[in-house]
């Protein structure tokens, strides 16, 4: 909604800028998380390794929750990214698992046995920032309690307190604030994790289709 409203700031009339997001088959990943294992206190963190992913904020947090002695048994990043060496670096000394690019199948398993899903996302020096993440989607649909920064696209599924805990970008105190509560509540993750799973339900793939379709169609017909 934010690019679309951009587009209108450009010049664009607005009828002619039709807002449809990526979508996700719901139900593919329901069915490859039935069965899997939670394994308790892990967190998970799932997208390209470059600055906008703010993940060098979460080790900030991880640190904080260390010092309060709030319990979380590892951090798991899938992904790579040019900016990977620093990331490990950054991560000395905390329990952290790089398990590099892998497949949509791992990455589905890995959403249902962690308990926490972290978008820790911040806008990059050179004004790069996050859109609307597949991964949150996919997170949603496997039913996983969210922790993530508010910003634009990522609060369309977001209602914090409802469907996951938003926090300010950057704000490694706030990040492990909110990871506190979730690590150390459990009836709290699972209405945050009902709530996202509800969330994500409009943006499955037959109904994101069918947007498609009605967008060209219109098109054609004009």
């Amino acid at each position: 909604s934010q690019m679309k409203s951009r587009l209108v700031q450009f010049g664009v009339p607005e009828q002619k800028v039709h807002l449809l997001p990526m979508g996700v088959d719901t139900g593919k990943v329901s069915q490859l998380g039935a069965g899997v294992s939670k394994q308790p206190g892990q967190l998970l963190v799932v997208g390209r390794l470059v600055e906008k992913k703010g993940i060098a904020h979460l080790f900030e947090a991880l640190r904080l929750l260390r010092e309060r002695g709030v319990r979380f048994t590892r951090l798991v990043v899938i992904g790579d990214g040019p900016i990977r060496q620093e990331l490990a670096a950054a991560a000395a000394g905390l329990p952290v698992e790089f398990l590099g690019q892998q497949s949509s199948e791992v990455v589905l398993k890995t959403i249902a046995e962690s308990d926490v899903m972290v978008l820790p996302s911040i806008t990059a020096d050179n004004g790069d920032q996050e859109g609307l993440p597949v991964t949150l989607l996919e997170g949603g649909a496997g039913g996983i309690c969210v922790v993530a920064s508010a910003l634009p696209g990522i609060d369309e599924v977001i209602e914090t307190e409802t469907s996951g805990l938003l926090v300010p970008q950057k704000d490694a105190e706030a990040l492990a604030d909110a990871l506190e509560r979730v690590l150390t509540d459990a009836a709290l993750r699972e209405k945050l994790a009902a709530g996202i799973a509800a969330s994500v339900q409009r943006f499955d793939i037959a109904t994101i289709g069918a947007g498609y379709n009605r967008v060209i169609g219109k098109m054609l017909h004009d």
